[in-house]
């Protein structure tokens, strides 16, 4: 995860200390140092490269600056952005589908198409918003004063560095890829609002504007209010965030969209919103279904199905339909596996919401909401037919089912948990504890197949102390209270 906080701190302290070295209070290896230290925070500081060459070129050639105009630097700054743009567009750089440079025309991949172009109306619209957001006033003032040479508005050699770090910064911006969209990303941007409030602030100073610069400080927190109002309070900031993560779809990749969704959802997450994380895993999910998607989405619900049991069937039926749609479309492509998920990934996660649902005492619910081909995939999932065929003491058929389960790759505790319970009453007991054990390896954090496993070594009296440390694993792993007094009843019989 990217954090611009210290990036955006370096930035600061570079430009003060920059300031510093100019007006000859500091060593120049202050400004090497602080520079270093933009970079460690952030890779984005390459932009303000060109701006440390001006002041070596400064140190070296001293009084330069004197020979030279704001109108000769632009000249050089436009000609500097010309190459670049020959070096973008002759490089191939304008068509690669990459998350650094921005692509000058619609680029696709497997999972979609990439509008978010570097002429595109929406990135357009992007900038200028940052800009407003960022700088409104000190855009329009400081390059007012920028031109008017002659009221010495600042230290002209001050002027030339800010004017560069601008500049390369802007550049920056316009040819990045920030792969959310600014709107998303505006963090990347927020250096342009401290660049021109320094400038601005250097030059207000500088002609003894004092009152100039109170007035223009309180016009800018004026604009800056709306955004601490909303983002001042978490549950309206998730809320914005909701409607500027719809902004960009249809705009960029789908794999770029999940990312913000991913925020979202682990805010919801953090803060104990079930209803709202499930909202937020159905739209990634119908976004791009990528197999830990559907098993999130169906480790959410099961929290739910005591609290809202009608709106815990609603998700399973949800669920089912798009895995079989998904299913339908592999089988119809005569593919196992395409972009997102593989034919065995679906099945797999069919079966756990199928055991899930049958658990919970609402298949039959589900089953008549279902068409045939739905309900018949869902009937003959191996892992109820292996459950079913326990419950009615035919053990070897369960034993078969839950072997297939495995087979296919369906790895979920409760399958484990069965399998070696039915192998136990198999008096099959090393397959079993192989079973079980394996179980384990794959869920160390899941209570229920320690238990399971110590459950079967206290039946047959075996492996006393291996017991105790399975009881005193699952204890500390335990869900639930239920689950703690069921420990502790075991622990009685060692």
């Amino acid at each position: 995860m990217e954090y611009y906080v210290f990036a955006f701190v370096a930035i600061f302290i570079y430009l003060v200390i920059v300031k510093q070295y100019i007006f000859g209070r500091i060593e120049f290896k202050y400004v090497l140092f602080s520079y270093i230290f933009c970079l460690v925070s952030h890779y984005y500081s390459l932009a303000l490269l060109p701006s440390l060459l001006f002041i070596v070129v400064v140190k070296y050639r001293r009084g330069l600056e004197k020979n030279i105009s704001i109108r000769h630097v632009l000249a050089v700054l436009s000609a500097s952005l010309i190459i670049g743009l020959i070096v973008y567009f002759v490089s191939g750089l304008y068509e690669i589908d990459n998350r650094v440079v921005i692509p000058f025309e619609s680029v696709a991949n497997r999972s979609g198409v990439h509008r978010y172009t570097l002429l595109s109306i929406s990135h357009i619209n992007d900038l200028f918003n940052v800009i407003v957001l960022l700088a409104p006033l000190q855009l329009l003032i400081a390059i007012l004063l920028v031109f008017k040479e002659k009221s010495k508005a600042l230290n002209k050699k001050l002027a030339i560095f800010y004017l560069i770090v601008i500049f390369y910064f802007l550049v920056f911006l316009v040819l990045s890829n920030t792969s959310l969209t600014l709107a998303r990303d505006w963090d990347i941007a927020a250096p342009v609002g401290l660049m021109f409030a320094m400038l601005l602030a250097e030059m207000l100073m500088e002609k003894k504007m004092y009152r100039e610069a109170l007035l223009i400080s309180i016009v800018q927190i004026a604009f800056l209010i709306p955004w601490f109002a909303v983002n001042i309070n978490a549950g309206k900031s998730a809320k914005r965030f909701e409607n500027v993560v719809e902004y960009g779809n249809g705009i960029i990749y789908p794999d770029y969209m999940l990312s913000g969704y991913e925020a979202l959802r682990k805010y919801y997450e953090h803060n104990n919103q079930s209803m709202k994380e499930l909202q937020v895993l159905k739209k990634m999910v119908d976004l791009l279904d990528y197999p830990q998607h559907y098993r999130l989405f169906i480790n959410r619900n099961e929290r739910i199905s005591v609290l809202d049991n009608d709106r815990y069937t609603q998700n399973q039926i949800w669920i089912i339909k798009s895995l079989v749609k998904k299913r339908n479309a592999l089988k119809l492509k005569s593919v196992p596996v395409d972009y997102s998920i593989s034919m065995n990934q679906v099945d797999s996660l069919l079966e756990a919401v199928s055991l899930n649902s049958y658990k919970n005492n609402v298949l039959d619910r589900i089953l008549a909401a279902l068409n045939k081909d739905e309900r018949d995939l869902i009937r003959n999932r191996n892992s109820l037919v292996g459950v079913r065929a326990f419950e009615e003491g035919k053990l070897e058929l369960a034993a078969e089912a839950f072997a297939r389960c495995l087979e296919a790759e369906f790895h979920d505790p409760k399958i484990y948990v069965l399998y070696g319970s039915t192998l136990e009453r198999l008096r099959e007991l090393d397959k079993a504890e192989k079973i079980l054990l394996s179980g384990i390896n794959r869920f160390p954090d899941n209570p229920e197949v320690k238990i399971a496993l110590a459950f079967i070594y206290i039946r047959n009296r075996v492996k006393k102390e291996e017991v105790r440390n399975l009881l005193m694993q699952a204890e500390d792993d335990a869900f639930d209270d239920q689950q703690k007094a069921l420990i502790r009843e075991l622990k009685k019989h060692l």
